[in-house]
């Protein structure tokens, strides 16, 4: 007869290794400099009004609308895309770091 196990028990029992610390750093990294220039909008706005001649921050929302936009409908198309005709079917290798 097979053993039962709690997974939820099992997870919540386990100690983070350092190769969970590496996963969690590398993540935190990948998510700042993803954000970086959506939150760099803000400071670069007064100079890109002047260097474009727009007359209001308000008209300069749109450009920063269009890169919001493109990463919802973008991120989700293009991965299908990729997962379903990018990769290559039956490569199953693992590359270690």
């Amino acid at each position: 007869m097979a053993e039962t196990i709690d997974v939820t028990r099992f997870i919540d029992d386990r100690r983070l290794s350092g190769f969970n610390w590496k996963i969690v750093i590398f993540c935190f990294f990948i998510i700042l400099f993803d954000g970086y220039d959506i939150g760099t909008v803000g400071v670069a706005g007064p100079s890109l009004i002047k260097a474009w001649g727009i007359h209001s921050m308000a008209a300069l929302s749109g450009a920063s609308a269009a890169g919001l936009f493109g990463i919802l409908f973008g991120s989700p198309i293009f991965g299908w895309i990729g997962d379903r005709y990018g990769r290559i079917r039956g490569d199953c290798r693992v590359v270690a770091w």
